[in-house]
């Protein structure tokens, strides 16, 4: 399917350079005509024409050429690399703040409803909440934001008596 795209999408590329060669050649071409006189006379060359359609067609290849190497490296490079690091950091950034936004709201001490919030927070924002990626993600953010805390002074680093049993 991607292939047949691109040579489809090439052969537009290519109808639209023709078409444009075509359109300003033929407005060089009336140009020409209409200053030359109607006597008959030998053919004179337009030069400013020739050149206009030299440099239109070397536009045309350089384009090309450019688009084969976006599609050839560029494309490829940024599907295995951009692409994966883009929905990784996006899965960290959305458990940070789902962490974050769950301890604003609700406050201390109440860590299975914070929890259940912050898997509310990522499912809503289309993440699969029984992917190990999630879990790890909310878990990583969650231990970030007790050691900040803790460093913070706001937190101990033991919980208090009447949690522990």
């Amino acid at each position: 399917m991607k292939r047949k795209t691109a040579r489809i999408l090439s052969m537009l590329l290519v109808l639209v350079m023709v078409f444009a060669s075509q359109v300003i050649g033929m407005a060089a071409l009336a140009s020409a005509e209409t200053v030359t006189p109607a006597a008959t006379a030998a053919p004179v060359i337009d030069w400013g024409t020739l050149v206009t359609q030299v440099v239109v067609w070397i536009i045309g290849a350089l384009a090309a050429v450019a688009a084969w190497a976006l599609k050839k490296y560029v494309y490829p490079w940024f599907l295995t690399v951009i692409v994966p690091w883009l929905k990784t950091h996006n899965l960290i950034v959305l458990a940070e703040m789902a962490v974050k936004y769950a301890e604003a709201e609700l406050g201390r001490y109440t860590g299975e409803e914070k929890w259940k919030l912050a898997i509310a927070l990522m499912q809503a924002k289309g993440f699969d909440i029984y992917s190990e990626d999630v879990i790890a993600a909310l878990k990583a953010a969650w231990e970030m934001l007790d050691l900040a805390q803790i460093a913070a002074g706001i937190k101990n680093a033991e919980p208090p008596d009447s949690i522990t049993t």
